[in-house]
């Protein structure tokens, strides 16, 4: 008596699952765990079914968070807070402020995507760059020039702060992303 009664029970649960996992959960934000990279501990990212949150921390204290950018590709920007900073995805126009990124992009076979860096002058003779007459700049000695970022205005700029810039005066002057590269404070080369 007690197995037909036990295969009624499987059977409402499986039946009471499968409908369960047909209700329509397109409006809802369903966000998973937090990420971690692998090699990386200054930055962590956390996606949802809309939009991906990455998060960067301060070298010096790794629990507090720096910045946090909302990436999404829609094509206005959803809503965010005050210390959020929404980027939308792909970026098509890119700045690097230092080599160092430049490298990266170039891993990433992403070249013709840098329309700008922070001071073509000091682009070494060797690098992938060197002979482009299309790029703009955007630096005034170790500065940044506003109104050049603005003429400019590229999707992002690549950024690693070094402290002596009011970084919060430079993104609400511009509608460029600083998007900083914290790779100089990692402990591990990848």
């Amino acid at each position: 008596m007690k197995t037909p009664r036990l295969s009624f029970l499987c059977i409402c649960a499986i039946v009471t699952l499968c409908i369960a996992s047909c209700v329509n959960t397109s409006t809802e934000e369903i966000k998973t765990s937090v990420t971690r990279a692998r090699y990386a501990r200054l930055f962590t990212y956390q996606e949802d079914s809309l939009y991906t949150y990455v998060n960067v921390y301060l070298p010096q204290d790794t629990t507090q968070v720096f910045r946090t950018y909302l990436l999404h590709r829609q094509d206005t920007p959803p809503p965010v807070g005050a210390d959020t900073i929404a980027v939308h995805i792909p970026l098509k126009e890119i700045g690097c402020a230092h080599s160092t990124q430049i490298g990266f992009i170039k891993a990433l076979d992403e070249l013709e995507r840098i329309t700008c860096v922070g001071d073509v002058n000091l682009l070494e003779k060797k690098s992938v760059l060197a002979g482009r007459k299309d790029l703009g700049e955007f630096f005034n000695g170790w500065t940044f020039d506003i109104e050049r970022l603005l003429s400019i205005s590229p999707d992002a700029v690549f950024f690693t702060p070094y402290g002596n810039e009011d970084i919060a005066s430079i993104e609400q002057s511009v509608r460029t992303a600083l998007l900083l590269d914290m790779s100089a404070w990692e402990s591990h080369p990848l």
